[in-house]
């Protein structure tokens, strides 16, 4: 049988509240996933059912580099939440001009498009805050790199 990894149930009582975190950080990370795979299933069905698919390789690399980011933080890479931050925040910066024109697109009744970039940009701030502030995701690749340190 494999031994467990070490878990400094010392500091938080019976450990409970550290699995605590690492469920929550699951959570979190799942929910980054689901915004990253909203946006994308939105904007083809939104931009690219009407104007054609010569934006699909972006989509793709905007679909793609954030779930690979993600998937590092679950494996304890503690270099992916920074990286996942500065995505976001190039996210956030492209579409800021849009996002500020969000009223006068809901004017024009560009509903769809008000929605898909309100989508953007308060999920990329989400997951952005979230990557580089929540104590789960702290705790979490802690114990991945526990984790690792026992296997080797």
């Amino acid at each position: 049988m494999k031994n467990q990894p070490f878990r400094p149930s010392a500091e938080v009582g019976d450990g409970k509240t550290e699995s605590m975190r690492i469920v929550r950080a699951r959570r979190i990370l799942f929910a980054m996933a689901l915004i990253v795979i909203a946006t994308l299933v939105f904007e083809v069905i939104n931009h690219n059912l009407k104007h054609g698919w010569q934006n699909w390789p972006w989509q793709g690399v905007r679909t793609i580099l954030p779930l690979f980011l993600i998937a590092s933080i679950w494996r304890g890479r503690n270099w992916a939440r920074f990286a996942l931050a500065l995505f976001c925040l190039a996210v956030l910066s492209a579409n800021w001009q849009p996002f500020v024109a969000t009223p006068q697109m809901m004017e024009k009744e560009q509903f769809a498009n008000a929605v898909f970039i309100v989508l953007v940009f308060v999920g990329h701030l989400a997951i952005g805050l979230f990557a580089l502030f929540s104590p789960a995701i702290s705790a979490l690749i802690e114990y991945r790199r526990e984790e690792q340190d026992m296997e080797s």
